[in-house]
């Protein structure tokens, strides 16, 4: 089972070109948010689609998500599902994982490997002209 991670691109460093810790760092109740891809397709929408409709005031411009490998986490991460605060019931929170250990997986994540909606609705490969500089 596939799970998406919003990610702002204000968290984008051109220095380093990569995404900062924040991006992927667990907020205070331990959990990071996510959202259950195959949730997303039993619903019919897009992923672009139920973004825009659920998370429209925490989207950035462009608006970016990073499908998890699920090999980049280690054991003790789970998926719990709980609704967000706009109704949406694909989304899950991940546990299990250390503020290190987040840090680590978001470090190595390369920008190909994360995705930008376009104004169809649909998606494709986030690059560098994508981002502020």
């Amino acid at each position: 089972m596939g799970f998406i991670r919003i990610i702002h691109p204000k968290h984008y460093d051109p220095d380093s070109n990569r995404f900062r810790s924040l991006a992927f760092k667990p907020s205070s109740d331990g959990g990071i948010s996510v959202i259950s891809r195959e949730c997303i397709e039993q619903t019919g929408s897009s992923i672009c689609g139920h973004i825009a409709k659920f998370y429209a005031s925490v989207l950035g411009d462009p608006p970016i998500f990073w499908e998890i490998p699920e090999a980049v986490l280690p054991p003790t991460g789970q998926f719990i599902q709980a609704p967000s605060d706009t109704g949406d019931d694909c989304h899950h929170n991940l546990v299990g994982l250390s503020d290190r250990e987040a840090r680590r997986i978001i470090k190595q994540m390369l920008l190909g490997e994360m995705s930008v909606c376009l104004e169809t609705g649909e998606h494709r490969s986030l690059t560098g002209a994508d981002l502020p500089n």
